[in-house]
């Protein structure tokens, strides 16, 4: 687990990435957070903004560069670079990616929520 001595102020226009990890750690949250922010800059709807996040960046399975792969001392080399990919197909780790959830908000402070469950095949 890893615990955060300090207290992180969000701000507005700012993006933030996890995953397992502290804020912005990995190769794959900074790949995640340039997706991301293209997603945001292109001129779709809201309404169809949060479908597009679903498939451009959280189904993105692009693995790191070996050089890039994390490694903790959990895995294989093997092991860290098959979980380097944002999406990990088939589910290959334990409880990788059984679902992704997006949370758009306009500046009407309206929520929009979508959620994809996967299935073990993907």
């Amino acid at each position: 687990m890893v615990r955060i001595s300090e207290p992180i102020t969000l701000s507005k226009d700012t993006l933030f990435g996890m995953s397992n990890a502290g804020l912005d750690t990995w190769d794959k949250v900074h790949r995640g957070k340039s997706l991301m922010d293209s997603a945001l800059s292109s001129n779709i709807d809201l309404g169809d903004l949060g479908d597009h996040i679903l498939t451009s960046v959280l189904q993105n399975d692009t693995k790191s560069p070996s050089h890039l792969v994390q490694q903790t001392d959990n895995n294989s080399f093997y092991i860290e670079h098959m979980l380097s990919s944002i999406f990990v197909r088939n589910n290959y780790h334990r409880d990788c990616c059984v679902s992704s959830i997006v949370l758009v908000m306009d500046q009407s402070n309206i929520c929009y929520m979508m959620e994809h469950r996967y299935s073990w095949q993907g």
